[in-house]
C-alpha cells in the first residue's frame, strides 16, 4: 500500500498565531491538491519558541485545533505537528494527529526537554512513548530533541512501528546532526522516518530546513532545501517494510 504524505517546512512568525495559521492553511490546500493522505507541520508551529509568552500563546490552542478539525475533514487529510498545550499542572509540547473523521487519536508529550533552550523551565515532560493508529499504519512519535534518543525509538521498532515520525524546529547550527541522526534512526529500526523542521529566522535563531523522508533502508526518498519554506511530497510503500525486515532480520538479533 502507497500513501502519500506532505512534509510542510514553515518558517515560523515568532509568537504570531495568525499569520501561522495562514501560512498553514496554503499549505493544507496545496497538499490535498496533490492528494496527500497526511500533512506534517514543524513543532510549535503555530507559536514557535517564545517561550516567555507562550502561557498566554497557548491560550488559542483551542481555536486553532478546531479550526485543524474543519479544514482536515473538508480536505480528508490528517494534519500533525506539535503544539503547547496548557493543563492543570502546566504545558506539554504534545504532537496531535487529526483525523478527517474526528476520530479522537492518541497524543504524545515530548519526553526529553532540551535543558540548554530551559525547556524545562516552561514543559513538563512526557512519560510513555506513544504510537498513532492511522490507517496508513502505525505511526511510533517524537518531537526535535527526542531525536538524540535511540532508545524512544527502539521501543517502537520493537512493537513494530513501521513509522517513524519526528516534528522539531532544528537548529541550523547543528544541520549535520540532524542529517545523520535522522537517517540514523530509520537505519537502526528498519522504518520509514519522517523528519519535518522549520526554517529560516524565528525569534533569534536559525532553523535548519532540510526536512525529509528516509526509507527503512536509509534512502534519502524526498529531501527540502535548507533556506526557504517548502511544502515536500513523498510516497511510502510499506510493503517495503516487511520485505526488509524479513530478508535482514537484525532487530531479532538484538541482545541488551
Amino acid at each position: 500500500m502507497t500513501t502519500r504524505i506532505a512534509l510542510a517546512q514553515l518558517q515560523i512568525a515568532f509568537g504570531d498565531p495568525d499569520t501561522n495559521l495562514l501560512r498553514a492553511d496554503e499549505m493544507i490546500n496545496a497538499a490535498a491538491d496533490q492528494n496527500a493522505d497526511w500533512i506534517l507541520f514543524p513543532e510549535l508551529w503555530h507559536t514557535g519558541f517564545d517561550l516567555l509568552r507562550l502561557q498566554e500563546l497557548s491560550a488559542s490552542f483551542q481555536e486553532v485545533f478546531s479550526h485543524l478539525q474543519k479544514r482536515s475533514a473538508e480536505k480528508s487529510i490528517f494534519i500533525s505537528g506539535s503544539y503547547p498545550v496548557p493543563g492543570q499542572k502546566g504545558l506539554t509540547n504534545r504532537f496531535i494527529t487529526i483525523s478527517p473523521d474526528q476520530t479522537i487519536l492518541p497524543v504524545y508529550d515530548k519526553i526529553h526537554l532540551f535543558g540548554l533552550m530551559k525547556e524545562d523551565r516552561h514543559f513538563l515532560p512526557g512519560q510513555a512513548p506513544v504510537r498513532q493508529p492511522l490507517p496508513f499504519g502505525e505511526v511510533g512519535l517524537s518531537i526535535c530533541y527526542d531525536l538524540r534518543f535511540p532508545e524512544l525509538f527502539r521501543q517502537y521498532s520493537r512493537q513494530g512501528a513501521p513509522i517513524l515520525a519526528n516534528c522539531a524546529e532544528w537548529p541550523a547550527a547543528r544541520t549535520d546532526h540532524w542529517l545523520t541522526l535522522t537517517a540514523a534512526r530509520a537505519i537502526e529500526n528498519l522504518a520509514w522516518f519522517i523528519a519535518v523542521n522549520a526554517v529560516g529566522k524565528s525569534g533569534k535563531e536559525v532553523f535548519a530546513g532540510c526536512s525529509r523522508v528516509i526509507s527503512p533502508w536509509g534512502e534519502t526518498i524526498a529531501l527540502a532545501g535548507s533556506r526557504d519554506p517548502e511544502l515536500l511530497f513523498a510516497d511510502l510503500d510499506l510493503s517495503l517494510i516487511s520485505e526488509i525486515r524479513a530478508a535482514y532480520p537484525f532487530l531479532k538479533d538484538q541482545r541488551l
